[in-house]
């Protein structure tokens, strides 16, 4: 059975296809939940409330888009509304490999930490745009339909969202080497 023909039973009602339709999405939709507020509890509870939410709108998805930037777009503003509602992302620290040194750890979670502090002082519009392509790797026009904004606007918020990071990290030693080597000769 084809994703459509699922998709069509998951119309009418069938949990179970809905299920199997939605768990190649599932990894998908949290990464880019998580990596938009931060916190994995969070972002585990979000999933599952874009699923539901996924679930009982199922009849409004027309097929304008392709499926996985439907559930997207809802992550995407499930995310949005929790974090107007928390006033605030806080980091949820990865779990620790016993391979690393203390002081890896710790550069790790400060470079980590400055970076996110970073990426969240942006406007949600210019936040959005960036994990969406450069952690997500979606394309432009699939950003363009998630958020609803043209393509040339997604392309400049995408722009000034790097410069805006490239110009705030710039006092960062680790980072100065880093945008060193990158710079044009």
């Amino acid at each position: 059975m084809n994703a459509n023909e699922l998709l069509n039973l998951a119309k009418n009602g069938d949990i179970n296809a809905f299920e199997t339709v939605i768990s190649n999405y599932q990894n998908y939709i949290y990464n880019i939940i998580f990596r938009i507020v931060g916190l994995k509890e969070d972002a585990l509870d979000l999933t599952q409330e874009t699923l539901i939410k996924a679930y009982i709108n199922l009849n409004k998805f027309k097929g304008n888009s392709e499926f996985k930037t439907w559930l997207y777009k809802i992550a995407v503003n499930v995310s949005l509304d929790f974090i107007r509602k928390k006033k605030g992302v806080e980091e949820q620290l990865n779990e620790i490999s016993d391979l690393r040194t203390p002081e890896d750890i710790v550069d790790e979670r400060i470079t980590r930490e400055i970076i996110l502090d970073e990426l969240n002082k942006l406007q949600n519009d210019y936040k959005i745009a960036l994990i969406l392509r450069d952690i997500e790797g979606l394309s432009y026009s699939e950003i363009s339909k998630i958020t609803k904004a043209s393509l040339g606007t997604v392309k400049s918020r995408i722009s000034r969202a790097r410069n805006i990071l490239k110009e705030n990290l710039k006092h960062v030693p680790e980072f100065l080497n880093y945008i060193e080597e990158r710079r044009p000769i």
